[in-house]
């Protein structure tokens, strides 16, 4: 006896919300994002602040060099190097360490993720105020 495989049929609608179209056609377009080359400036100065934040060493002791210290002598903690680097690694076609291409992966993911919900924070808004004024206007 043949059984018959049941899917449920997936539609671009959602109940009565429609699905909106994506934000980003492309890397290079996010990369290019003014927004997101803010959140990605604020994540590697929250880097910073965090590395010169941390408690000095105990009498007699000290910090093991790490990540940071590397890329720190490289030149490599800032905005423009993540920015710079962030198409290949998405890519897969970076030719960093993968300590390093960890870490810029993490913080413009962090930055890439606080960019949408910048512009889902605004559509919101924008939203609520449009609805306002159609209620002004009846």
């Amino acid at each position: 006896m043949e059984t018959k495989k049941l899917t449920k049929k997936r539609t671009a609608t959602s109940g009565s919300k429609k699905v909106k179209p994506h934000r980003f056609n492309s890397v290079g377009e996010i990369i290019s994002d003014p927004i997101f080359i803010g959140m990605v400036e604020q994540k590697v100065k929250e880097l910073k602040t965090g590395r010169l934040s941390r408690p000095a060493p105990k009498p007699g002791f000290y910090y093991k060099r790490d990540w940071y210290d590397r890329m720190q002598d490289e030149g490599n903690v800032t905005s423009t190097f993540f920015l710079t680097n962030i198409e290949s690694i998405w890519a897969k076609k970076s030719s960093l360490s993968s300590e390093v291409r960890s870490i810029v992966q993490q913080v413009c993911e962090r930055a890439l993720r606080e960019t949408l919900l910048a512009y889902h924070k605004l559509e919101v808004h924008t939203e609520a105020i449009n609805n306002l004024r159609k209620k002004e206007e009846q």
